[in-house]
């Protein structure tokens, strides 16, 4: 039997004020929203913003509400077209909004990204060798990060017992601002097989980040220079420059901002996403 809690992972975003480094923490939950069959017109928020996206689709009110409820239970059915609308996430309406709305062109978005949902746990009678458990969250930017952001996913988790493989083992994770890119959230598959038989206990699998290869390394460093225009670079500036007073502070953002492409292994998010199985 599948225990099934929707347990947000705290999104942690990191940020750069000219010269050094801001913390942020959110952790706040909001599984009550309702939103209508299209996408919300935002007052303060255009709709390029979402352009990358996919198609708002129409039962996308039923699909949310059944996640959050448990009815749905096996997010690999889950398309894109959800996964990829911010208004799918708990902190969207209580912070995603705000860095549209009001944004601080004075701050930059370098790290930070999460898990929905955070936790996820099952009990299983009689776990025997070969017994496999695949489960599923949906890997996704924090909100205001502007930089590319190459993962290498590592599981974590008792090699006595279990075999476990993460898909896919490396991926780019887009930015969020000044728009949402379309890999700014991706489905990530945890899949988990018994080596022998388990004994009674409880057991815990969670991941880790590390640095991806070099190939992808340098193909995503390539491909972001590609995406990253000129006309962006100096649209930025300016908006720096209208944002700050200190013309000092300004060029020092704009140097830290001259690198759009991250390792996202230099940081790690307060709480990652965890699978608990509990053998009867």
């Amino acid at each position: 039997m599948k225990r099934w809690h929707i347990v947000t992972s705290i999104v942690v975003i990191v940020l750069a004020m000219a010269a050094f480094l801001l913390f942020s923490v959110d952790n706040t939950v909001n599984a009550s929203e309702i939103i209508p069959n299209s996408r919300p017109q935002y007052d303060s928020i255009p709709n390029e913003v979402f352009k990358d996206l996919p198609d708002y689709p129409s039962n996308f009110v039923i699909l949310k509400r059944d996640i959050f409820n448990g009815q749905i239970t096996n997010l690999n059915k889950i398309p894109d077209n959800i996964y990829k609308q911010p208004e799918l996430y708990p902190t969207w309406e209580t912070n995603g909004q705000k860095w549209f709305t009001d944004h601080d062109y004075s701050r930059w978005g370098v790290h930070g990204y999460g898990f929905f949902p955070g936790e996820i746990s099952y009990d299983i009678s009689n776990m025997a060798a070969g017994d496999e458990v695949n489960t599923h969250s949906f890997l996704h930017t924090s909100w205001g990060i502007e930089t590319w952001q190459g993962l290498k996913l590592i599981p974590v988790y008792d090699h006595d017992y279990f075999d476990v493989s993460i898909t896919p083992s490396e991926t780019l994770l887009e930015p969020t601002f000044p728009k949402f890119y379309n890999n700014w959230s991706q489905k990530i598959n945890m899949h988990i097989i018994a080596k022998e038989q388990v004994p009674q206990g409880d057991y815990s699998f969670s991941i880790k980040f590390g640095t991806p290869s070099n190939l992808n390394s340098n193909t995503w460093m390539w491909e972001v220079l590609d995406k990253y225009t000129d006309n962006q670079y100096h649209d930025e500036i300016q908006k720096c420059k209208d944002s700050l007073s200190q013309k000092e502070k300004c060029d020092s953002l704009i140097g830290l901002k001259q690198n759009k492409y991250i390792s996202g292994d230099t940081f790690a998010p307060s709480n990652q996403f965890t699978v608990k199985i509990n053998v009867i």
